[in-house]
Parts: C-alpha cells; sequence; structure tokens
C-alpha cells in the first residue's frame, strides 16, 4: 500500500513542476514579444572628440541599438564599397544601410566656420540627411550638453525611448514627467532654424552636382522674309529629332561657398526634307538638318530638401549665354542656309505641385542682340535681330534622381535689314524665324 501512495505522490509532484516550467516559459514568450523591437543607429566619429560621451548617451535610450564607426565600415568593405567615398554616395550608402538593417546614422561634421557642429540624421531610404540641426561645440568637441541635446533628438528621429512627437513649428518635449515647450519666435530657435535650412541647401549642392537631360524632340520650322514688294517663306512639316541638356556645377566638390555656380550646354538637332517641283516637272528632295547649339554660365538657387524630391523640389535656374542655331540646306538655288549667333539671358523655374514627385517645368529665355549669318547679305547690307522664347511642361520623378519631362516651348527671332542685299526686290525688309515643338525627355540628377 505505502509504495502505491508514494508513486502517487511522485507524479503529482512532476506534473506540477511541468506546469511551472510551462508556465515560465510561456510568460517569458509573452513578455518577450511585448518588448518592442529595437531600432540601430550608427554614430560616426565626431571632429575634435566627444564620440565615446555620445554613443554613451546614445545607449542610454531604451530599445536603441547603437553602433560605432568601426562596426559601420566593416559592413561597408564586406559589402564592396569603398569606405572612403560612401558618404559622398547616396544610392551606395542607402544599399549598405538597408543590408545591415540601419535605421539612421548620425554624423556630426564642423560647420563652415569650424567653430560648431551640424548633426545629420541619415535616414535609411534614401541615404541622405533627413534632419540636420546645429550642435554647439566646446573646446574638447561635443560637450555633455550637446551629446544630451542629440540624445534627445535621436529619440525623436528614431520613435525611441520617452521623447513624443514634435511639430516643425512649436516643438513640444515630453521627457519622463518633464514637459519642455519651445517657442517657434525665441531666437535661438530661429537661429537654430536658419542655419538648418542653410546647412541643408549646401548639403544637397554639394551631393547634386550634375543634371542630364535627353531624349526625343518633335519641331518645326518657320522662316518668313517681306518686304514692300516681295516675300520669301519656308515652314517645315513637324520633324523627329533629339535634344540633350547638361549641368555641371564641379566646383561644388571642392568649395562649397561656390556651390551654386557651374556651367550648362544645350544641343537639339531636327531632321527635315523639302521635296521642289522644278520648271520642267522633275521633283527635287532636299535634306535639311536643323541644330542649335547654346551654352554658358548659370546660377541655381534651390530650397531645402525637406524630405521632399531632391529633383523636383523648388528650383531656379538663372543663366547668361550664347546660342547659335542654323538650317543647313544642301547646295540649291531655291532655299538658302540660314544661321543666327544670339546672346541669351534665361530662367527656369521648377515648382512642385499637386502628388510627390510631380513640378512645372517654366523657361523663359530672352535674346537681347543676335546676329544673322549669310542670310544677312541675301537680304540687306546689314541687319539687327532679337527675340524671346518660352517653355511649359510637367517633371515627374518616378525613382530617386530619375524623371521624365513633357513639355511644348518655342523660340523666335525677328530680324530687320536695311539697305539691299543680293536678292532683288528685298530692301528694308523684315525677317522672323520660329522654332517650335515639344519634346518627351529622361531626366538625371547626380
Amino acid at each position: 500500500m505505502y509504495p502505491r501512495k508514494s508513486t502517487a505522490f511522485f507524479g503529482v509532484i512532476v506534473r506540477l513542476a511541468t506546469l511551472l516550467v510551462l508556465t515560465a516559459v510561456f510568460s517569458t514568450n509573452v513578455a518577450a514579444q511585448s518588448q518592442p523591437a529595437s531600432v540601430r543607429i550608427v554614430v560616426l566619429e565626431v571632429p575634435v572628440g566627444g564620440t565615446e560621451r555620445l554613443i554613451n548617451a546614445l545607449q542610454s535610450i531604451e530599445n536603441l541599438d547603437v553602433r560605432d564607426t568601426t562596426w559601420f565600415m566593416n559592413q561597408v568593405k564586406g559589402r564592396g564599397f569603398r569606405a572612403d567615398t560612401i558618404l559622398e554616395k547616396p544610392a551606395d550608402l542607402r544599399w549598405v544601410m538597408s543590408g545591415s538593417d540601419i535605421h539612421c546614422m548620425l554624423r556630426v561634421v564642423l560647420d563652415e566656420d569650424e567653430t560648431a557642429y551640424i548633426a545629420h540624421f541619415i535616414e535609411a531610404e534614401t541615404g541622405q540627411p533627413r534632419r540636420s540641426i546645429p550642435v554647439d561645440m566646446s573646446e574638447a568637441g561635443l560637450s555633455a550638453a550637446g551629446a544630451a541635446f542629440l540624445k534627445l533628438e535621436a529619440e525623436r528621429v528614431t520613435g525611441t525611448g520617452n521623447v513624443v512627437a514634435r511639430s516643425d513649428a512649436t516643438e513640444s518635449v515630453a521627457l519622463l514627467d518633464e514637459d519642455v515647450e519651445v517657442d517657434a519666435d525665441d531666437p535661438e530657435v530661429v537661429r537654430a532654424n536658419a542655419a538648418k535650412a542653410k546647412q541643408a541647401i549646401r548639403d544637397r549642392l554639394q551631393r547634386d552636382w550634375l543634371w542630364l537631360r535627353g531624349g526625343f524632340r518633335l519641331m518645326g520650322k518657320d522662316v518668313l522674309v517681306a518686304s514692300a514688294s516681295e516675300t520669301y517663306s519656308y515652314a517645315s512639316s513637324l520633324m523627329p529629332g533629339f535634344e540633350l541638356d547638361v549641368e555641371a556645377y564641379p566646383l561644388s566638390l571642392s568649395n562649397p561657398e561656390m556651390a551654386a555656380a557651374g556651367l550648362y550646354v544645350n544641343y537639339y538637332q531636327g531632321i527635315d526634307g523639302i521635296q521642289l517641283e522644278l520648271d520642267n516637272g522633275d521633283i527635287l528632295t532636299l535634306p535639311i538638318n536643323h541644330i542649335g547649339i547654346e551654352g554658358g554660365a548659370i546660377y541655381r538657387i534651390d530650397s531645402a530638401l525637406e524630405g521632399t524630391s531632391s529633383l523636383t523640389s523648388k528650383q531656379i535656374r538663372l543663366k547668361v549665354g550664347a546660342r547659335y542655331s542654323a538650317s543647313l540646306v544642301g547646295e540649291n538655288e531655291f532655299i538658302p542656309a540660314t544661321s543666327v549667333v544670339s546672346i541669351v539671358v534665361g530662367a527656369r523655374l521648377v515648382f512642385p505641385v499637386g502628388m510627390p514627385g510631380l513640378a512645372i517645368w517654366v523657361n523663359a529665355d530672352l535674346v537681347p542682340i543676335a546676329f544673322a549669318g549669310s542670310q544677312a547679305q541675301l537680304y540687306g547690307q546689314a541687319s539687327h535681330s532679337y527675340g524671346f522664347g518660352t517653355e511649359l511642361g510637367f517633371l515627374y520623378e518616378f525613382y530617386p534622381a530619375l524623371g521624365a519631362a513633357v513639355g511644348y516651348g518655342f523660340q523666335t527671332i525677328r530680324t530687320g535689314y536695311t539697305g539691299a542685299g543680293i536678292q532683288d526686290g528685298f530692301e528694308d525688309s523684315l525677317g522672323f524665324e520660329l522654332v517650335q515643338g515639344m519634346r518627351i525627355s529622361l531626366v538625371y540628377q547626380y
């Protein structure tokens, strides 16, 4: 009897122990699942000093996984990228951050006067700064107060810790049981916001130093010369062609102060043909190439990124240059070749509208003075030319730094001839030249 009772009692103990173990395991799993996933941030070396202080401050944030420069560079090298250029190539940086599960990077750099810091929070989605803020600098580098300030910003950017979201107008920070209100009209806040916007523009311009546009162009060209007694006119049909635009700001790579000044080149060509019936009934086919090349200096005024598209953000381009346009015709006695050399002053405006990545494209050119080529001697002894042009269209960025543009534009030149030229009857005549059409092109920004 006693052995049986002992065995039954032992079985009860085993069942209770098993139940307790399962309960503990289940509770542990529930607790683990209730813990939010950690967010990974990389802290790069701080110039002058303070890197360790900053890392220690960030490591105190709950659910924030802090990694240093050495760990990050190992990730870069392990993926076959160059460590010395990875920060200047957003596309490559985005690839490394995504593959390493990095939510954001904190890069602290010296400002242009090397008297303060600018802290950039680089996001994984674009490989570019999501937020740039000024931070005070001490003789030893980043101070304890600066590290505490960046800790607060890291909590806001990563959504960890005890900081709630804040608006750009009035930022309210709730840290534990303490509420701190920051007045948007406070001089320090105004100064910080101005420095942030200025630095965002400078950083964007240094990255986006090359702009390309190339594509298909459907165009037409009309020429009219008329005097009191004679008239000459030529009107082409719509003809296919192509166009290429290049803007480069190479000085921005070495000198941030020259980031807005650059050079531009535009080239277009349309291929046309015309058939003429001769007096004897024969048909003469003449090939005509309409070409134009323009180049000069350009100055850009761009808005800060603020998380929007860098290709379709608010932009103004101011330019001054020279343009050569010509209609090259095969040897004949019916249609003369024409050419015009123009001084061009212009502006281009890009303004985002409607949906993200979509912008209106407006271009205006003024030709205060132009010089007619060989045709000047045909219709007069001297000539004076001037004109203008415009373009309106849409630009859409369908992939970061890559978009498509479609639009319609025209250029017109008016020429006044004085005296009598080679052609009889065209004394003191007036000439008009119009080039118009639409374009569909791809736009790339590096």
